[in-house]
């Protein structure tokens, strides 16, 4: 019998976490993987109920001409809404039996961009609430109910667990009039690193998929308070996120990574 695989990514309707879900998803057959595989049930979240969609009928589509089984559940949900959070998480995950599955692979992605400007001068403190919100709690609080979840449902002994938390260079580096933004990312590493060693049970990686070319990189290049240093690195063509989601789903398979580690696109070998 071939693999069983469950595969839950938040953000998914567009730009990298649809990457990554068509990279996981429409894998080429020829790749070991893929061939591996016999099952694969796929839980989207984001906020655009027509964009997940689409990229269903896109899975799907794919999968026709393929030996593996697809099932698909799609969530139309607002996760920067914290008085719903539990709910969301609830039901994307009542009619999932974790222990039915080989493995496990869980994309924590959803995110915005936020405030662009100086710290001194951030435009309010609702504004810098809400972008905390959904940035740092929404996502930290996703993560561990998750790994709750892992460890009242799961197989330690026959299974594979997989925890990804999408990161940024602005994690580890300082880049001016982006700080908000690089806090979020900065908190999410530390407690994703933090439950590496707490949970051994899950494979944790912090993941920086490099400057990609989506419609979050459009908001930068139009930030009028944006520092003028930091435009030449964004008003070149970036890094295309197919590119980036398939070095991370190769990363992923291959295994060969230290869990609770941050791994930069670039640090993978092509």
């Amino acid at each position: 019998m071939g693999m069983q695989m469950l595969l839950i990514v938040t953000g998914a309707s567009k730009g990298l976490g649809k990457a990554i879900t068509t990279g996981f998803c429409c894998m080429d057959s020829s790749e070991q993987q893929r061939q591996q595989l016999d099952r694969l049930h796929v839980v989207l979240a984001a906020r655009s109920a027509n964009l997940l969609e689409e990229l269903g009928r896109t899975i799907m589509h794919h999968n026709e001409s393929t030996k593996v089984r697809v099932t698909l559940s799609c969530f139309a949900v607002d996760l920067s809404d914290l008085d719903q959070l539990d709910s969301h998480f609830d039901r994307m995950f009542q009619e999932v039996n974790l222990s039915g599955f080989d493995r496990v692979v869980f994309v924590n992605n959803a995110g915005s961009l936020g405030y662009l400007g100086p710290c001194s001068s951030s435009p309010s403190l609702t504004g810098m609430k809400a972008t905390i919100d959904f940035n740092v709690t929404s996502a930290l609080w996703l993560s561990s109910r998750f790994a709750q979840l892992v460890q009242e449902n799961s197989n330690p002994d026959t299974q594979k667990v997989t925890l990804i938390n999408i990161s940024s260079l602005l994690a580890v580096e300082a880049f001016p009039t982006m700080g908000i933004y690089a806090a979020g990312k900065a908190a999410r590493d530390n407690y994703h690193a933090t439950m590496a060693k707490e949970m051994p049970r899950i494979k944790v990686l912090n993941y920086a998929p490099g400057p990609l070319e989506t419609d979050m990189v459009e908001e930068i290049r139009a930030a009028p308070k944006l520092d003028k240093s930091l435009k030449p690195a964004f008003d070149k063509k970036l890094i295309d996120p197919q590119d980036s989601a398939k070095k991370l789903v190769d990363l992923v398979f291959s295994d060969k990574f230290e869990s609770g580690s941050h791994v930069d696109y670039y640090d993978i070998s092509s």
